[in-house]
């Protein structure tokens, strides 16, 4: 299914997922301190991750965008994954990244969510981007602070305490 690049950045690249990257996503989500603040709130399954990915590759192919797969750009290594997807239960488009351990710390969550943004408000999808952080996750905030984007509401979503952040198309930095 991926066909190449779908967003490239100054360190990043996204592309679409393929079943062989199972193992991937199931690496990335085998480790307490990345899910903690996802619903269900412990480490993936095979069987969680597999369904996972097939609602990834799903969107993607329906829509044309979606979660996608994070490498660095110098040496494809797998960083995590980030993307925009409808979220039904906020009834909007939703900016999410999950950035591995090992990659934690070094600016790529803030480098593709600012890339992310101006996609999408600029693509002529919608005009207005969400963000959900669990309460808990401080850095998750401090990421959408500083791409622009402004708290909303607290609401509780996929059964999480979340501060909601949104975007307009009026918020994108010149």
């Amino acid at each position: 299914m991926a066909t190449g690049d779908f967003l490239t950045t100054e360190r990043l690249i996204l592309r679409p997922w393929t079943e062989a990257d199972l193992d991937d996503v199931l690496r990335l989500h085998a480790h307490a301190e990345v899910t903690r603040h996802l619903p269900g709130g412990e480490p993936w399954t095979r069987e969680v991750a597999a369904e996972n990915l097939a609602g990834w590759m799903r969107h993607y192919k329906t829509h044309g965008f979606g979660k996608l797969k994070m490498l660095r750009r110098e040496d494809g290594l797998f960083v995590g994954r980030a993307g925009v997807a409808f979220m039904e239960e906020a009834d909007a488009f939703e900016l999410g990244y999950t950035i591995a351990p090992a990659f934690q710390g070094r600016g790529y969550a803030t480098e593709i969510a600012a890339a992310l943004a101006r996609w999408f408000l600029t693509s002529g999808v919608r005009d207005r981007l969400i963000a959900i952080s669990h309460v808990d996750n401080a850095p998750s905030r401090r990421v959408l602070e500083k791409i622009g984007m402004r708290f909303e509401r607290n609401a509780t979503l996929a059964s999480l305490p979340c501060d909601v952040y949104a975007m307009g198309r009026g918020d994108l930095p010149e």
